[in-house]
Protein backbone atom coordinates (compact mmCIF):
# COMPACT_ATOMS: atom_id res chain seq x y z
CA UNK A 1 0.00 0.00 0.00
CA UNK A 2 1.21 3.57 -0.95
CA UNK A 3 2.56 5.56 1.93
CA UNK A 4 2.64 9.32 2.51
CA UNK A 5 5.80 11.47 1.91
CA UNK A 6 6.59 13.19 5.38
CA UNK A 7 9.94 12.30 6.18
CA UNK A 8 13.33 12.66 4.47
CA UNK A 9 14.03 9.34 5.03
CA UNK A 10 11.08 8.66 2.31
CA UNK A 11 12.57 11.22 -0.04
CA UNK A 12 15.65 8.50 0.26
CA UNK A 13 13.40 5.90 -0.82
CA UNK A 14 12.27 7.71 -3.71
CA UNK A 15 15.80 8.55 -4.79
CA UNK A 16 16.51 5.15 -4.23
CA UNK A 17 13.73 4.33 -6.73
CA UNK A 18 14.88 6.77 -9.37
CA UNK A 19 18.65 5.29 -8.99
CA UNK A 20 17.14 1.72 -9.88
CA UNK A 21 15.43 2.49 -12.91
CA UNK A 22 18.10 4.77 -14.27
CA UNK A 23 20.58 1.75 -13.80
CA UNK A 24 18.08 -0.67 -15.17
CA UNK A 25 15.92 1.27 -17.71
CA UNK A 26 17.74 4.55 -18.27
CA UNK A 27 16.71 7.98 -17.85
CA UNK A 28 13.21 7.34 -20.07
CA UNK A 29 11.88 5.38 -17.26
CA UNK A 30 11.80 8.18 -14.84
CA UNK A 31 8.09 8.95 -15.31
CA UNK A 32 5.86 9.48 -11.60
CA UNK A 33 3.79 6.43 -12.38
CA UNK A 34 7.50 4.40 -12.66
CA UNK A 35 9.01 6.03 -9.72
CA UNK A 36 5.58 5.29 -7.64
CA UNK A 37 5.67 1.79 -8.48
CA UNK A 38 9.21 1.02 -7.72
CA UNK A 39 9.10 3.48 -4.69
CA UNK A 40 5.68 2.92 -3.23
CA UNK A 41 5.20 6.57 -3.15
CA UNK A 42 1.74 7.45 -5.07
CA UNK A 43 2.43 9.88 -7.41
CA UNK A 44 -0.59 12.27 -5.53
CA UNK A 45 1.38 12.38 -2.57
CA UNK A 46 5.04 13.45 -4.49
CA UNK A 47 3.10 16.06 -6.49
CA UNK A 48 1.26 17.38 -3.43
CA UNK A 49 4.75 17.36 -1.21
CA UNK A 50 6.71 18.11 -4.33
CA UNK A 51 4.78 19.86 -6.55
CA UNK A 52 6.17 18.82 -9.81
CA UNK A 53 8.45 15.72 -11.59
CA UNK A 54 11.01 18.73 -12.62
CA UNK A 55 11.62 19.41 -8.22
CA UNK A 56 11.01 16.08 -7.36
CA UNK A 57 14.38 14.71 -9.59
CA UNK A 58 15.98 17.67 -8.64
CA UNK A 59 15.98 16.68 -4.89
CA UNK A 60 16.11 13.15 -5.65
CA UNK A 61 19.43 14.10 -7.49
CA UNK A 62 20.62 15.94 -4.33
CA UNK A 63 19.97 13.19 -2.11
CA UNK A 64 21.11 10.23 -4.35
CA UNK A 65 24.44 12.25 -5.68
CA UNK A 66 25.53 13.60 -1.53
CA UNK A 67 25.00 9.93 -0.31
CA UNK A 68 26.98 8.32 -3.47
CA UNK A 69 29.70 11.01 -2.87
CA UNK A 70 29.96 9.90 0.96
CA UNK A 71 30.44 6.16 0.05
CA UNK A 72 32.76 6.60 -1.93
CA UNK A 73 35.12 9.25 0.05
CA UNK A 74 35.02 6.32 2.38
CA UNK A 75 36.10 3.86 -0.66
CA UNK A 76 38.94 6.04 -1.34
CA UNK A 77 40.07 6.45 1.72
CA UNK A 78 40.17 2.40 2.16
CA UNK A 79 41.71 1.40 -0.97
CA UNK A 80 42.94 4.66 -2.75
CA UNK A 81 41.96 6.92 -5.88
CA UNK A 82 40.99 3.92 -8.34
CA UNK A 83 37.71 3.69 -5.67
CA UNK A 84 35.94 6.23 -7.87
CA UNK A 85 35.68 3.09 -10.29
CA UNK A 86 33.38 0.51 -9.34
CA UNK A 87 34.53 -2.89 -7.92
CA UNK A 88 32.00 -5.57 -8.48
CA UNK A 89 28.86 -6.19 -9.96
CA UNK A 90 26.71 -3.45 -7.20
CA UNK A 91 29.12 -1.10 -8.34
CA UNK A 92 28.47 -1.03 -11.59
CA UNK A 93 25.28 -0.53 -10.91
CA UNK A 94 25.85 2.70 -9.68
CA UNK A 95 27.50 3.75 -12.25
CA UNK A 96 24.95 3.12 -14.79
CA UNK A 97 22.39 5.33 -12.33
CA UNK A 98 25.22 7.96 -12.20
CA UNK A 99 25.57 8.06 -15.82
CA UNK A 100 22.06 7.99 -16.15
CA UNK A 101 21.62 11.05 -14.06
CA UNK A 102 23.99 12.79 -16.29
CA UNK A 103 22.06 12.04 -19.34
CA UNK A 104 18.83 13.58 -17.23
CA UNK A 105 21.30 17.18 -16.60
CA UNK A 106 21.52 16.93 -20.09
CA UNK A 107 18.21 17.38 -20.56
CA UNK A 108 17.00 19.05 -17.77
CA UNK A 109 19.71 21.77 -16.81
CA UNK A 110 18.40 22.20 -13.89
CA UNK A 111 19.80 19.45 -12.24
CA UNK A 112 23.02 21.24 -12.84
CA UNK A 113 23.07 22.44 -8.95
CA UNK A 114 23.33 19.17 -7.63
CA UNK A 115 25.28 17.48 -9.87
CA UNK A 116 28.07 19.51 -10.92
CA UNK A 117 29.07 19.74 -7.06
CA UNK A 118 29.08 15.69 -6.80
CA UNK A 119 31.37 15.91 -10.25
CA UNK A 120 33.81 18.73 -8.85
CA UNK A 121 33.86 16.50 -5.35
CA UNK A 122 35.02 13.37 -7.43
CA UNK A 123 38.21 14.97 -8.47
CA UNK A 124 38.34 16.87 -5.12
CA UNK A 125 38.50 13.42 -3.38
CA UNK A 126 40.86 12.10 -5.68
CA UNK A 127 43.31 14.74 -5.24
CA UNK A 128 42.84 14.54 -1.74
CA UNK A 129 43.50 10.75 -1.86
CA UNK A 130 47.28 12.33 -3.83
CA UNK A 131 47.86 14.81 -1.47
CA UNK A 132 46.81 17.42 -4.09
CA UNK A 133 50.11 15.74 -6.50
CA UNK A 134 47.90 16.32 -9.88
CA UNK A 135 49.33 19.19 -11.66
CA UNK A 136 47.47 22.55 -11.80
CA UNK A 137 44.70 22.80 -14.58
CA UNK A 138 44.69 18.94 -14.26
CA UNK A 139 41.07 18.31 -12.97
CA UNK A 140 39.23 18.30 -16.37
CA UNK A 141 41.58 14.98 -17.63
CA UNK A 142 41.05 13.13 -14.33
CA UNK A 143 37.20 13.65 -14.90
CA UNK A 144 37.55 12.62 -18.47
CA UNK A 145 39.59 9.61 -17.76
CA UNK A 146 37.02 8.41 -14.94
CA UNK A 147 34.09 8.78 -17.02
CA UNK A 148 35.57 7.34 -20.08
CA UNK A 149 36.28 4.02 -18.29
CA UNK A 150 33.38 4.37 -16.60
CA UNK A 151 30.96 4.02 -19.83
CA UNK A 152 33.40 1.59 -21.24
CA UNK A 153 32.70 -0.45 -18.50
CA UNK A 154 28.77 -0.22 -18.91
CA UNK A 155 29.03 -0.39 -23.08
CA UNK A 156 26.68 -3.61 -24.24
CA UNK A 157 29.69 -6.24 -25.04
CA UNK A 158 31.99 -4.48 -23.28
CA UNK A 159 34.93 -6.99 -22.17
CA UNK A 160 36.79 -4.41 -19.82
CA UNK A 161 36.53 -5.58 -16.29
CA UNK A 162 36.04 -3.27 -12.98
CA UNK A 163 39.68 -4.49 -12.19
CA UNK A 164 41.53 -4.02 -15.49
CA UNK A 165 39.74 -0.32 -15.55
CA UNK A 166 41.69 0.50 -12.14
CA UNK A 167 44.52 -0.23 -13.28
CA UNK A 168 44.72 2.05 -16.33
CA UNK A 169 43.04 4.58 -13.94
CA UNK A 170 46.17 4.33 -11.62
CA UNK A 171 48.75 4.44 -14.42
CA UNK A 172 46.79 7.52 -15.78
CA UNK A 173 47.30 8.96 -12.37
CA UNK A 174 50.54 7.58 -11.96
CA UNK A 175 51.45 9.56 -15.64
CA UNK A 176 49.76 12.91 -13.96
CA UNK A 177 51.53 13.01 -10.76
CA UNK A 178 54.66 10.99 -11.30
CA UNK A 179 53.70 8.66 -8.22
CA UNK A 180 53.66 5.06 -7.98
CA UNK A 181 49.66 4.61 -7.79
CA UNK A 182 48.17 1.72 -6.77
CA UNK A 183 44.82 0.25 -8.15
CA UNK A 184 43.95 -1.54 -5.16
CA UNK A 185 46.23 0.36 -2.07
CA UNK A 186 45.84 3.71 -0.36
CA UNK A 187 49.20 5.87 -0.48
CA UNK A 188 51.19 4.37 2.49
CA UNK A 189 50.33 7.25 5.16
CA UNK A 190 47.92 8.52 6.58
CA UNK A 191 46.78 12.27 7.95
CA UNK A 192 45.08 13.10 11.19
CA UNK A 193 41.42 12.50 9.49
CA UNK A 194 42.29 9.30 8.22
CA UNK A 195 43.19 10.51 4.37
CA UNK A 196 46.05 8.49 2.57
CA UNK A 197 49.06 11.00 1.85
CA UNK A 198 52.11 10.93 -0.21
CA UNK A 199 55.04 11.79 2.11
CA UNK A 200 56.82 15.13 0.78
CA UNK A 201 60.51 14.97 2.03
CA UNK A 202 61.49 18.42 0.37
CA UNK A 203 59.04 20.51 2.27
CA UNK A 204 60.25 19.02 5.53
CA UNK A 205 63.17 19.51 4.73
CA UNK A 206 62.49 22.93 4.48
CA UNK A 207 60.81 23.43 7.28
CA UNK A 208 63.57 22.12 8.98
CA UNK A 209 66.53 24.52 7.51
CA UNK A 210 67.58 27.21 10.18
CA UNK A 211 66.39 30.99 10.00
Amino acid sequence: MPYLLDTEDRVSVLARACDRLLAEEGPGALSLRAISRVSGVSTSSMIHHLDTRERLLRVCAHVSTKARLRVMTDDVIDTGPTAVLPVDALGLEDVRSWLGWMEVWRTMPSLGQSLAPARDGEVSVVARALDHSLPRGSAREVQALVDGLRVALCLPGSDLEPAEARQHLAAGLGRLTGLAVSATEPLVRRDAWGWPFVPQPRAVARSRMPT
